[in-house]
């Protein structure tokens, strides 16, 4: 069955374009409700993270601020570190003394007498000069093998060796150079020996 309409054709168009129209406008409302809405919530998040970016330029202004008082604290750190490595070049390296005293002492064998233990200074370099007599060439040999192996001492060398008769007895009269290595800094020593 078919529907039979008795209304003119002109008001069946009017009718058509208002339901048109009507669909229409319902739909531009819907777009226009859906933009106010996305619009609400960006300017809802905006303003949250304007506030944080307030938060944030006042703490960093606080840093600033702290900052400023910290630069007289970091100049002072220079000065000091600055004095510190100025203060340790002028006290040089020294050898640890009673280190090597005690080694040379437990080298030193009966059969030699030492008559003069001598250091030498220039600059950082430290020169010890051993003078003595001994039974025989032999005892002057270990005495240099025996230096050798102290860790303090480098560049041995025997200066001079030659037989002599003291007090009726015959021996070599002999004069032994080193090198002396540098210790610590004088500054980072605990305490004097």
């Amino acid at each position: 069955m078919k529907t039979i309409s008795l209304l003119p054709p002109e008001i069946k168009v009017s009718q058509r374009t208002a339901r048109i129209k009507a669909i229409l406008l319902l739909i531009g409302t819907g777009f226009l409700l859906l933009f106010f809405i996305i619009n609400g919530c960006i300017a809802l998040v905006a303003q949250g993270i304007e506030r944080e970016a307030q938060q944030i330029r006042q703490q960093r202004s606080l840093l600033q601020q702290e900052i400023e008082t910290l630069q007289e604290y970091t100049a002072m750190q220079k000065r000091v570190e600055t004095v510190g490595k100025l203060l340790e070049q002028a006290l040089g390296t020294e050898p640890n003394w009673p280190d090597l005293l005690t080694a040379l002492s437990l080298e030193v064998s009966p059969h030699i007498q030492l008559i003069n233990l001598s250091v030498s200074y220039e600059g950082d370099e430290h020169e010890l000069f051993l003078r003595g007599i001994a039974r025989g060439h032999d005892a002057v040999a270990s005495l240099m093998e025996g230096l050798d192996m102290l860790p303090q001492l480098e560049n041995i060398f025997c200066r001079f060796t030659s037989k002599t008769e003291n007090m009726e007895r015959l021996g070599v009269q002999f004069e032994i150079e080193a090198s002396i290595l540098p210790g610590e800094t004088a500054g980072s020593r605990k305490e004097l020996p």
